[in-house]
């Protein structure tokens, strides 16, 4: 558990499978901490470049990505002024 009066902190941990992001990943989780881990997934017959492990790892990556697809669409006019034959 984190210490008394302290929230927990999410990391993000790539190559938690294995060696130095396995390992930060269990001490992040053994002192209360929450980790949103990706594993390197390569070696599997038709791999994802990047496979989230958890509900938290999934909810916050997901969040990410719409903030960031948020600050694309603000952009989707102006962008749409450079077309050369005016289709949007």
């Amino acid at each position: 558990m984190p210490e008394a009066g302290k929230a927990a902190t999410t990391w993000f941990v790539i190559g938690a499978s294995r060696g130095f992001g396995r390992e930060l990943a269990e001490q992040l989780l053994s002192r209360g901490d929450r980790v949103a881990a990706m594993i390197d997934a390569a070696c599997s017959p038709d791999p994802p470049r990047r496979l989230l492990l958890g509900s938290d790892a999934y909810r916050l990556v997901r969040q990410a990505l719409a903030d960031r697809l948020a600050g694309v669409e603000t952009q989707r006019d102006l962008a749409a002024t450079t077309d050369i034959d005016g289709r949007s």
